[in-house]
């Protein structure tokens, strides 16, 4: 006689996800499953725990970034993947291919964005929250360059300081609404690979 299995008995869950209950059905190549399998093992995740995780991150980022920005996104991808392979290095760790893809971004840019005919006009919401700011900083604001560093070093902070999505206890998940702790884990700490030249530097201007 078969025994039968009793309720809530069984393999326990492992991953950040919980409460799931609607189930869904599909088929799907081998070396996806595989590939699949390969990265759940590495969170400690299981299967469905995997897919559900990598599903609700590509949820997020169709929702909440519009279209053109993705487009711009994934220009990026395909022009450090090119560039990274005419060089054969990474940017992360090569001055050269790092200088080449900041220029190609550059370029990028500069093709598929509006070209100003004249005076770069300052936006009227940059405008309006310059007014709100002290003197020094209100400048700052209604630079564009100035304003895309001021943006930029707080990302970077962001990304420096970005906790882990899966916490104390063991199991609950906190989802990473910009993906800082996923950058960080794949990209790795700026400040810890180039903290030594960067202070180097900083002893050269004194």
């Amino acid at each position: 006689m078969i025994a039968k299995r009793a309720p809530g008995a069984g393999r326990k869950p492992r991953g950040p996800f919980k409460g799931k209950t609607a189930t869904i059905t599909t088929r799907i190549r081998p070396d996806t499953r595989a590939a699949l399998e390969q990265e759940a093992k590495k969170r400690g995740n299981s299967l469905s725990q995997e897919i559900e995780r990598r599903l609700d991150a590509s949820l997020h980022k169709s929702r909440d970034t519009p279209l053109y920005v993705q487009a711009l996104a994934h220009a990026m991808t395909v022009l450090t993947t090119e560039i990274e392979r005419r060089t054969g290095k990474r940017w992360l760790d090569d001055a050269f291919t790092h200088e080449a893809l900041r220029s190609g971004i550059e370029a990028l840019l500069f093709h598929f964005a509006r070209t100003p005919d004249g005076e770069v006009a300052v936006p009227p919401k940059i405008e309006e929250a310059a007014t709100r700011l002290q003197s020094p900083l209100r400048e700052s604001f209604r630079n564009p360059a100035l304003l895309g560093q001021m943006e930029a070093g707080s990302i970077i902070t962001s990304i420096e300081n970005a906790p882990s999505p899966v916490r104390e206890p063991p199991g609950v998940y906190v989802p990473d609404q910009f993906g800082f702790w996923q950058i960080l884990r794949d990209v790795g700490s700026g400040w810890e690979r180039n903290q030594k030249v960067w202070n180097k530097a900083k002893e050269r201007k004194r």
